[in-house]
């Protein structure tokens, strides 16, 4: 009798039988996939390649959310929730990023109807005036927020179009277009995304941001990738051995063939990043209002100000540094010859030290969040508004920062 269906199957070899098992649910999954995928970018098919670029390059997921696409990934370790619709009732393109905001900051076109609580504020140094009405909840934070080196750029690039709209509230930033792209969507939307992922950074050295929160991406493991992990780890243990090695054992950039700037002692200058770029502060490089200030209180503009920031007479300083194009002003504090704050400004009127004992006599406009354990380092932003400066303090081996609510009536001595 001749082998049957059954007889013929079993003839064959289990790898065979393994190929054919393999390449059978190989075209069921195409198949089902194909469908899901036609389900998912129903309506959205001519923006359907820009959407899979976004979700790569934030290495998330994307999924049908009722007749809108979600996509959920990350920047730079910050969730970043994404949402695209074609619904009237709601905004073409609307993104949302956690970030260290301490205060509330909204900036809408000029032609919106939205109706806000908040008064407008006048900051003419963003160049944002023409197009937009900018309101804020506290605008001595907003305009000291405005005071930072890129900002402005950063806020200029997220409102590249006159109908996007800005919503900053403690803890989060929120952009909104109105309408859909169908062109250099993912252009667009990755751009905006960089940028509001910087102006978070930058939300970092405003005033008791450390209080402020934010999530953290959390990272699904799954089983099939766990083998590749573990060996992922040790490699980058190894490498990150090799290369925390070649740190210690290696002259910061540039030491051998270049002194440092004057002023600056060759011990700090190898532990400051890109220090040759940079020259320390002389008097004429600040506020000429500011010096005279200074003058009247029997002090002297430096870009170099010793500090006692521990409070047990360890060795800090300050430096206040220069270059000209871009014009800029970066503050670096250092403890013991390590690096304890570091941030750029678009300009600095003065830096001066406040004595520990002095800090208790301070009228606060934002208070300490903790107990200064030294000397403080007074910022002076703008001369002619006594509420424009910040102090920055150590607690704990941790720089923070203050409001003053006058800095003329800080004593300095």
């Amino acid at each position: 009798m001749r082998p049957g269906y059954y007889g013929v199957v079993l003839s064959l070899s289990p790898i065979v039988i393994a190929i054919v098992i393999a390449g059978a649910v190989a075209v069921v999954g195409i198949v089902l996939n194909s469908s899901r995928r036609d389900a998912t970018f129903a309506h959205f098919e001519e923006v359907a390649s820009d959407l899979k670029r976004i979700r790569r390059h934030l290495g998330g997921r994307l999924r049908r959310d009722g007749q809108d696409i979600a996509i959920e990934g990350a920047w730079r370790n910050l969730p970043v929730r994404l949402r695209f619709s074609h619904r009237e009732d709601a905004p073409g393109i609307h993104l949302h990023m956690p970030a260290r905001a301490t205060f509330a900051l909204e900036i809408v076109p000029r032609r919106s109807t939205v109706k806000s609580r908040r008064h407008a504020v006048q900051i003419p140094n963003i160049g944002l005036d023409a197009r937009f009405v900018v309101r804020s909840d506290s605008p001595a934070d907003a305009r000291l927020f405005a005071s930072m080196s890129k900002v402005p750029q950063i806020l200029q690039a997220i409102c590249s179009s006159a109908r996007t709209s800005v919503a900053i509230e403690k803890g989060s930033v929120e952009v909104a277009e109105p309408s859909l792209p169908q062109r250099y969507l993912a252009q667009r939307v990755l751009s905006q995304v960089e940028a509001v992922g910087e102006l978070a950074a930058a939300f970092e050295a405003m005033p008791h941001s450390d209080l402020v929160r934010v999530a953290k991406v959390r990272r699904e493991r799954f089983i099939v990738g766990r083998i590749a992990m573990v060996a992922g780890i040790v490699m980058a243990v190894v490498a990150v051995s090799s290369a925390s090695y070649e740190t210690r054992n290696k002259p910061a950039e540039g030491a051998a063939e270049t002194p440092p700037p004057e002023g600056l002692s060759v011990a700090d200058a190898t532990h400051i990043s890109g220090v040759w770029r940079w020259k320390v502060a002389q008097e004429d490089d600040f506020n000429p209002a500011a010096m005279r200030w200074l003058h009247d209180q029997n002090l002297q503009g430096s870009g170099k100000i010793n500090l006692d920031l521990s409070g047990s007479g360890l060795t800090a300083v300050a430096y206040a540094l220069v270059r000209p194009e871009p014009r800029t002003m970066r503050i670096v504090m250092l403890e013991n010859h390590d690096v304890a704050y570091d941030v750029s400004y678009g300009a600095v009127a003065a830096a001066v030290r406040v004595p520990a004992q002095a800090l208790s006599q301070v009228e606060w406009a934002i208070a300490p969040s903790a107990q200064p354990d030294g000397d403080g380092l007074l910022l002076v932003m703008n001369p002619d508004d006594p509420a424009s400066a910040i102090v920055l303090y150590s607690h704990a081996g941790r720089v923070l920062s203050a409001a003053p609510a006058n800095f003329h009536s800080i004593p300095l001595e």
